[in-house]
């Protein structure tokens, strides 16, 4: 079959029927539905058996609470399509999504690259169709990587990447267990390794914006560091190495970007907390060297100054009082 359709579902008993229909009502009828049930406590696992007596195409594996990251692994485990979808279990596909999806996939890239819509309101009939992004002039890898990772408005979704499995088997890829934010690791790996790539630029995955008790709607310390271990933990590996020097600065950069986006969210945190990020980013401190922005460089003169603890805090402060 040509796509893995891979669906993580835990507590989105209100949104999961939406979903799921909105996947087995697709124009295009080949592939497989791979409901990954991460242990929810609430009538997600119920709902799930019922769609696998409606429709031979579902499958559901029932797994302990592990996260997203792990129950997006066991999807991958059991696909077996050419290419793998994945979609959280609180959005939605367009009606036609798959079937130009398919289309974008007659080359075998390894990866199309698409662009999420975000949207609070989830009534498919009323989204009209348009361009989402300007495609890039050239196609050869490094053109790809800037536009990824300079120039689009989503860089580290990955429910907005469409992978051929074999490339995802061959190179071992996997989600970092026990992480939030895992696709701050997820999403750059795929560029060490895709050849081939192509794109598609219409509305395809509509994103439900603002749901409570969401993921990317609510900031933590532990999600604050998480995002920061797996950001410092990119940079430091060695497998961006064989890449060109300039596209690796590239991913680089934009990772370190996202250090500075995570740091704006260190008001949630007390002052405890503070300082034990402070620390872990003074003891990391070698990866600001591929911050860009001015205000960047900005922060990291302050912290060579007056230390990481005091310049966050100063930040913080004027977050607060905005």
């Amino acid at each position: 079959m040509r796509f893995s359709v891979v669906v993580p579902v835990y507590r989105t008993e209100e949104y999961i029927r939406e979903c799921v229909d909105s996947i087995l009502n697709q124009t295009y009828k080949d592939f497989e539905l791979i409901l990954v049930d991460d242990g929810s406590p609430d009538r997600c696992p119920e709902i799930c058996d019922q769609y696998v007596a409606l429709d031979n195409r579902i499958r559901v594996i029932h797994k302990p609470n592990g996260g997203l990251s792990e129950a997006r692994n066991f999807g991958i485990q059991a696909a077996k399509g050419d290419y793998l979808v994945f979609v959280d279990s609180d959005d939605a596909l367009m009606p036609d999504a798959l079937e130009h999806i398919a289309l974008c996939t007659a080359h075998d890239p390894d990866v199309v690259i698409t662009e999420l819509y975000n949207t609070t309101d989830m009534r498919l009939d009323c989204i009209a169709q348009k361009d989402l992004f300007t495609l890039p002039q050239a196609e050869d890898v490094h053109s790809m990587i800037a536009f990824v990772f300079q120039k689009k408005e989503h860089t580290w979704a990955s429910v907005q990447y469409i992978l051929r499995r074999q490339m995802v088997i061959d190179h071992h890829l996997k989600y970092d267990v026990g992480y939030y934010h895992e696709d701050m690791s997820w999403t750059p790996r795929l560029f060490i390794y895709a050849k081939c790539i192509a794109f598609y630029n219409q509305i395809w995955y509509v994103r439900r914006l603002n749901r409570d008790g969401s993921i990317t709607n609510t900031a933590s310390y532990r999600k604050i560091k998480d995002a920061l271990t797996l950001i410092v933990n990119e940079i430091h590996s060695d497998a961006y190495s064989v890449l060109p020097r300039e596209d690796m600065e590239i991913v680089f950069c934009s990772l370190v970007g996202s250090i500075f986006s995570t740091l704006n969210r260190c008001s949630c945190c007390s002052e405890t907390e503070i300082k034990l990020l402070a620390d872990y980013m003074d003891k990391n401190f070698d990866v600001f060297r591929y911050a860009r922005k001015i205000k960047h460089r900005v922060f990291v003169t302050f912290a060579k100054l007056f230390g990481v603890e005091k310049t966050l805090r100063i930040c913080i402060s004027y977050r607060r009082h905005k």
